[in-house]
């Protein structure tokens, strides 16, 4: 079975100000060395600016608040979203799902750089949060084709080494791109809203992107490939 899979996250808090001083001691050392110092006349509103920028893409200081997958039954593309509450429950709605899969460990992982960062990242806030990681998803020592995952940005590469965004993907091929009342940089300010729904449509609208994407590069996907019309539609 293929599960087409995208997670939204959001910084762990608010606010910079909000880590005790361990975390925003570490947090400075590791990260502030992106940012350009020069001429800088506001050295707190900067670090903060940089926070929260970065923060949503770092699982030790981030958090999931969606976790989107997609599936086909029937030719007709499925979605199933966690989100709202906790992130603990997510994850623990999440892992109910893969649980509820007849051999869930044959499950085949299709997203977008899902290999560099959904995967990791949801493994890792997994431990974080004291929950076990499903053997399908734990990619830790094995090799390459061992894994079972289509990640559609390293189909892109065509043996290249650079990675291209998503969006970039759909523009080049006429797909309609998710990212129109929302992208990434908006989700931690829409969770601190509690506008968890606004946060799942546009997750869904990314796993739905990332099919069409997948079906377009890799039609031998077989049975799959017969809802690549109504994708279009």
């Amino acid at each position: 079975m293929i599960f087409f899979i995208d997670i939204e996250t959001a910084s762990g808090h608010k606010s910079i100000d909000s880590l005790d001083d361990t975390s925003k001691e570490i947090f400075f050392r590791r990260y502030s060395q992106d940012i350009n110092w020069e001429n800088m006349k506001d050295y707190e509103a900067r670090l903060s600016m940089h926070y929260d920028a970065k923060a949503p893409l770092i699982p030790e200081f981030g958090r999931i608040v969606c976790i989107t997958i997609g599936y086909i039954h029937k030719n007709t593309l499925k979605l199933k979203s966690c989100f709202g509450g906790s992130e603990h429950k997510i994850l623990s709605e999440f892992n109910d799902i893969i649980a509820g899969v007849k051999d869930g460990n044959e499950i085949v992982w299709c997203g977008h750089c899902i290999k560099d960062f959904d995967i990791p990242y949801i493994c890792k806030r997994m431990v974080i949060n004291k929950l076990p990681i499903p053997n399908c998803l734990n990619f830790s020592g094995k090799k390459p084709w061992e894994i079972n995952a289509i990640d559609t940005a390293d189909l892109w590469k065509f043996g290249s080494y650079s990675k291209t965004a998503l969006e970039t993907i759909c523009h080049v091929l006429g797909i309609e791109s998710p990212k129109t009342e929302m992208d990434g940089s908006m989700v931690s300010e829409a969770f601190f809203e509690k506008r968890y729904k606004d946060i799942a449509v546009y997750c869904e609208g990314d796993v739905v992107a990332t099919a069409r994407v997948a079906i377009r590069l890799k039609p031998e996907i077989g049975e799959f490939g017969k809802v690549l019309s109504q994708l279009e539609g």
